[in-house]
C-alpha cells in the first residue's frame, strides 16, 4: 500500500491433483511454481489495484482492477481477463446502501493458449453441476453490470441486487470445442437480475433466499432457492 488511498495486490491460486499421486514433493514445488510438463497442478494469476477517490466529503468512491490469466506463459498481455469498476460504499443520506458498477472482458484464445475454464492439465469444464467455478460469464466474453447492497436493521438484514448485460462467444468453440462454458447453447446477448436476501432471526439462526433471472436469444432460465443456517 504505496499510498493510504492506493493498494495493489496479487492473487494467485492453484487446482491440482487429478490422475498423478499427489506427494509433498510435488506440493512444494507447485507452491514455488517451479512444476513443468506435467498434469499435476494449473495455475491461475491476477493483479489488482485499488484507488479511493479524494471524493468522501461529497461521495466515498473506489475505483478498481484486476487483470488476470490462466496460465501460460504471455497470456496476461495476450489473452487476460479484466475486471474493473467503481464501488459507492456509502451513499449519501442512506449510508446502509452500497451501489456500484463493473465490467468484466475474458479475451478469446489465442498465440498458442487454451481458452478461459478449460485446460489441458484437466480436461473437462471448470464447473461443478450446472455452476461455473470462475465468473458466472462462462468463459469468453463481456458482462456489463450494476449492482447494489444494503444492511439494515443493524445489519441483521441485508439485502442484494444485480442487473447486467452478457454477450458470450462462441469464437474459440469450432477450434477446442471450449471458449465458454455456456457454448454454443448460449452464445450471444444476454440480460438478467438476480438478488438476495439474509435475516438473522437469533444469534445462532439465519434465514436466506436467493433468486435469478437471465433471458437470451430463444432460452431463458430463472432460479429460486431458500435456505435456513445455523451456527455453531
Amino acid at each position: 500500500q504505496p499510498h493510504a488511498r492506493l493498494s495493489f495486490a496479487v492473487n494467485r491460486a492453484t487446482l491440482f491433483g487429478g490422475a498423478e499421486e499427489v506427494t509433498a514433493d510435488k506440493v512444494l514445488r507447485m507452491l514455488v511454481g517451479v512444476i513443468r510438463g506435467s498434469t499435476f497442478e494449473n495455475q491461475v494469476l491476477s493483479f489488482e489495484g485499488r484507488w479511493r477517490l479524494p471524493t468522501d466529503a461529497l461521495l466515498p468512491a473506489t475505483v478498481y482492477l484486476e487483470w488476470g490469466a490462466d496460465d501460460g506463459a504471455g497470456a496476461l498481455d495476450e489473452m487476460p481477463a479484466q475486471v474493473a469498476g467503481v464501488l459507492f460504499p456509502a451513499l449519501p443520506g442512506v449510508p446502509e446502501v452500497a451501489a456500484g458498477a463493473e465490467y468484466v472482458r475474458i479475451a478469446d484464445a489465442c498465440c498458442g493458449h487454451g481458452p478461459w475454464y478449460f485446460n489441458f492439465t484437466f480436461p473437462g469444464n471448470w464447473a461443478r453441476g450446472s455452476y461455473p467455478l470462475g465468473h458466472p460469464l462462462g468463459g469468453e466474453g463481456w458482462e456489463a453490470a450494476g449492482f447494489a447492497r444494503a444492511e439494515l436493521l443493524d445489519a441483521r438484514l441485508r439485502l442484494d441486487a444485480r442487473g447486467f448485460v452478457r454477450d458470450r462467444s462462441d469464437s474459440s468453440y469450432e477450434t477446442f470445442r471450449a471458449g465458454n462454458l455456456y457454448s454454443p447453447t448460449r452464445t450471444g446477448r444476454s440480460t438478467g437480475v438476480q438478488g438476495g436476501a439474509s435475516y438473522r432471526l437469533r444469534p445462532y439462526l439465519e434465514l436466506r433466499a436467493r433468486g435469478r433471472a437471465e433471458v437470451g436469444d430463444a432460452w431463458s432460465e430463472t432460479a429460486l432457492d431458500a435456505q435456513l443456517a445455523v451456527f455453531f
